[in-house]
């Protein structure tokens, strides 16, 4: 009698565990994510981000069970080298990063812009390259932005030591501009509640820049670089990443 229980009791289990939902079954992807808002943004809970959002997505294209270890850049690295995360945003290709990396390919983000922010209604007050020269232009120390930007000793450059004193500076009119990446300092105008007061120039600067996500050549899903590859490819050609970015900024003015 006991026997036949037994028996029951297994075929009732296995029967449940058809039904089980798949993500019981899904395979961990440990993500190694710094703080860099808006792309990751790691100093509330829940994590989140632009890069957050892109891997959520495709995560769930690969049946893959997301988790995340926060750490300083350096230590992410460090863990991608050693095999105790599996994946990396944000990556700029480097030969030193290839000898213990599978970057995705193809890059999910493609070009950088660097923007001056003004004045609402001041938008004018640079459409070319050459109407700096008669600005203070608030930069943040030790950053580098573009060429000739950088070098040109012609264009008076106020320090500051971050981009939200940049942004004080700009309020209190002690600078004309500032300049930054545009997704970051849009990000910090909204945050700070201040996008009826600032707006980008008119000039831009756009750069070609390669961004990837990474996989560690030590971890389980090293082999399976193309299936990563390949959803990618899709979300990109969907407009799925345009769409992610462009939702985030407006989710978060609501």
């Amino acid at each position: 009698m006991k026997i036949i229980l037994k028996k029951i009791l297994f075929v009732f289990m296995l029967i449940g565990s058809a039904y089980l939902p798949k993500a019981s079954y899904a395979q961990e992807l440990i993500v190694a994510i710094d703080d860099f808002p808006p792309w990751n943004i790691t100093t509330s809970e829940p994590i989140s981000g632009i890069n957050v959002d892109i891997l959520t997505e495709l995560s769930q294209r690969l049946d893959l069970q997301l988790s995340f270890i926060k750490c300083p850049w350096k230590r992410c690295l460090k863990m991608m080298r050693s095999g105790q995360v599996d994946i990396i945003p944000g990556l700029l290709k480097r030969a030193e990063r290839e000898e213990y990396m599978e970057y995705i390919n193809p890059p999910y983000k493609e070009e950088s812009t660097k923007a001056f922010y003004v004045h609402r209604g001041k938008e004018q007050l640079i459409s070319k390259y050459q109407d700096l020269y008669k600005l203070n232009v608030g930069v943040v120390a030790g950053n580098k932005y573009f060429l000739p930007f950088d070098e040109d000793q012609k264009i008076i450059k106020q320090a500051a030591n971050s981009e939200l004193q940049q942004l004080r500076m700009l309020e209190k009119r002690r600078v004309h501009t500032f300049v930054g990446t545009a997704s970051q300092i849009d990000y910090l105008i909204i945050a700070e509640g201040l996008q009826h007061k600032f707006v980008k120039a008119d000039y831009k600067y756009n750069e070609k820049i390669n961004v990837h996500l990474a996989v560690s050549k030590k971890s389980k899903f090293a082999n399976e670089i193309s299936q990563f590859d390949a959803q990618i490819q899709k979300m990109k050609a969907e407009g799925v990443i345009d769409k992610i970015i462009t939702d985030f900024y407006k989710n978060i003015q609501k």
